[in-house]
């Protein structure tokens, strides 16, 4: 039976309500759904994972998407509703026509996002899976690496004790010769060890950056113990050159005096009287060390050819036979020299007379020669600092002073001044007493340890000092300290290169101290 208008709108207004009030809570629905997504977003954003983040949209989109679907369902219905009331032509069904194809719309956009966020979820599952890997992996390869480290340290303990062991074998009269080639042998294969130790220390820093990150606070201490690799590789280099120098020495100064026995066909033994008994011996054993056989050719060369024979010509002689001259030319060498000391004694004995008067007390003290020495000593100094000082002439007094009193010490005038020069060339605006003092002090420190050159030693103080922004006067005590617990002499300039890279990595100078001791205290240096 047809329905009046009245009847109609009046079931369609009914039904509309109920239309309305459902689409209305489903509304509210993915309204709070969408702020519960946001609040999410902001509670993640800092602590959770990207697959956590998605994950938890991907749900909260579903919830979402099952809405969207139920008003779509909903506005379909009541679509229907009206066509049988109103007809397909009515105002009103073309107006539920419009919001179904709204609804519709938003439901597919909630299926796009739901599909797009499963694809993103996946992938970053993908990676975070990988990166598991990749972490596993560094740490995985990060304790093989530890493993190899402890084998490469068995290895270097290993070395010392054999080393000692060939010592003890060699035995107390080995040759210095034997000795040092045995010493060069141990620091080449401590030397081959300590490479492979930076070269693992460099690989467990690769991989802690992949396990830990760049920035991690574990990644500093992987940096330290390389430089502390580093440090130990080239100062067992150094000591590899230093010690090959040596052996090139001992081998020179044991040819030369070799040299000198051949051509004037006479041995050690000759010579034992001026030499004395431990160095004769030491001649002998083959256990005299290279400074000892020069000291030995200086004596010898001043017995044979004379207490005024020229020294220097007498080694260039010596060193000839490296260049291709005979034993003869030698000979006609020495004989030379003689002749050369016999004439210059004539000449200082003619001087005497004249001389008597003038130099009264210090005739006595060493005869005529040795005072004519000494005052050609102190004006050649004063001639030398005022040519190769740029000092004020108040500054002179304290310089010549500096330098005399390094003689007390040992140190050679001529090293004496070039080291002082340097110390008051490198601190000009320092007082002189301050550099007196450091001069003084590295003096000491020169005296005191075997095979430190004074010279050297103020240069590289003043290094340290410039390298760890310390005096230089502190810079001689930290070096001091580390030489007394056994820091090898001939490596200083090892302190201030390391001591510098340490500092720019952010340690003090207290600290760059601590790390040097270590490494004496861990054997590196032995």
């Amino acid at each position: 039976m047809a329905r009046n208008n009245s009847e109609v709108e009046v079931i369609f207004k009914a039904q509309n309500k109920d239309f309305n009030d459902a689409m209305k809570g489903m509304n509210q629905e993915t309204k709070k759904l969408r702020q519960e997504m946001k609040l999410q977003e902001e509670q993640m954003k800092l602590n959770a994972t990207d697959s956590e983040k998605l994950q938890a949209k991907l749900q909260n989109l579903s919830q979402q998407y099952a809405v969207a679907q139920r008003a779509t369902q909903a506005t379909a219905e009541h679509l229907q509703r009206a066509k049988e009331l109103y007809g397909e032509n009515s105002t009103v069904v073309a107006k539920l026509e419009s919001k179904l194809r709204s609804q519709q719309i938003t439901e597919q956009q909630l299926a796009n996002s739901i599909k797009q966020t499963s694809e993103s979820l996946k992938q970053a599952r993908d990676a975070e899976q990988e990166r598991t890997s990749e972490t596993a992996k560094a740490a995985q390869k990060l304790k093989e690496l530890k493993g190899q480290e402890e084998q490469l340290q068995s290895s270097l303990s290993k070395l010392n004790a054999q080393y000692e062991l060939q010592k003890a074998t060699l035995g107390e009269n080995a040759s210095e010769i034997e000795k040092l080639r045995l010493k060069i042998d141990n620091l080449g294969e401590q030397h081959t060890v300590a490479a492979s130790k930076v070269q693992n220390y460099q690989k467990q820093l690769d991989q802690a950056k992949q396990q830990y990150g760049e920035n991690a606070s574990e990644i500093q201490r992987y940096e330290t113990q390389l430089i502390q690799a580093r440090t130990a590789e080239q100062q067992l280099q150094n000591q590899l050159s230093a010690t090959n120098r040596s052996l090139q020495e001992q081998e020179n100064a044991t040819k030369q005096l070799k040299t000198f026995f051949d051509a004037t066909e006479t041995s050690v033994d000759h010579f034992a009287n001026a030499l004395g008994n431990n160095l004769t011996n030491a001649i002998r054993n083959g256990t005299a060390t290279a400074r000892q056989l020069e000291q030995a050719i200086q004596i010898i060369g001043r017995e044979a050819l004379g207490s005024e024979a020229d020294i220097e010509k007498l080694q260039r002689s010596l060193r000839s036979i490296d260049d291709g001259n005979s034993l003869q030319q030698v000979r006609n060498d020495l004989r030379d020299l003689s002749r050369e000391a016999e004439r210059a004694s004539h000449s200082f004995k003619e001087l005497d007379i004249g001389l008597e008067n003038i130099l009264g007390g210090l005739m006595a003290g060493g005869g005529i020669s040795g005072a004519i020495e000494q005052a050609l000593d102190t004006s050649k100094l004063k001639t030398k600092i005022d040519v190769s000082f740029e000092v004020p002439a108040s500054s002179k007094k304290s310089v010549e002073e500096a330098v005399r009193g390094l003689e007390a010490y040992g140190v050679d005038v001529e090293e004496a001044l070039e080291g002082t020069r340097r110390q008051w060339a490198l601190n000009q605006t320092v007082s002189d007493k301050a550099n007196a003092s450091i001069v003084k002090g590295a003096g000491a420190i020169a005296s005191a340890y075997a095979g430190i050159d004074f010279t050297e030693l103020i240069q590289e103080a003043n290094e340290i000092g410039n390298e760890l922004g310390i005096t230089s006067d502190t810079a001689l005590g930290l070096t001091n300290r580390l030489l007394k617990i056994g820091f090898p002499p001939e490596q200083l300039d090892i302190i201030a290169e390391y001591g510098g890279q340490l500092t720019r990595a952010g340690y003090n100078a207290e600290e760059v101290q601590a790390i040097m001791e270590a490494g004496v205290d861990t054997g590196t240096w032995n």
